[in-house]
């Protein structure tokens, strides 16, 4: 005769336990100023016309209000798969005003 021995996976006792919190607050926003970013962006570079902050390494795309991945590569002037693939996105994917994109390393330069 087989015995079958049934035992609790530790992740559904994490996900129990959990719940029987009063409230969740995974990115910690709660407490204190959570993970304020915004002096970070203090001493950021000035976007060109594109929108393109250039850096000695890099370059990011700078969203506007309305823009898809694919409306921020037609601006710059690079292929909307390359850059979609880039930053883990589809091309069709609507972003937040201010948000940044990484750009290919052969994107053109201002």
């Amino acid at each position: 005769m087989t015995r079958y021995r049934f035992t609790t996976p530790l992740g559904l006792t994490a996900v129990l336990l959990l719940s029987a919190c009063a409230t969740i607050d995974p990115d910690l926003r709660s407490y204190g100023n959570g993970f304020e970013t915004a002096s970070a962006a203090q001493g950021r570079a000035a976007a060109d016309a594109r929108g393109v902050i250039a850096y000695p390494d890099n370059q990011v795309a700078l969203a506007r209000r309305g823009d898809t991945v694919a409306s921020v590569a037609a601006r710059v002037g690079i292929d909307a798969q390359a850059l979609a693939r880039m930053n883990g996105m589809e091309t069709g994917t609507k972003l937040r005003e201010g948000e940044l994109l990484a750009l290919p390393d052969n994107t053109p330069r201002s």
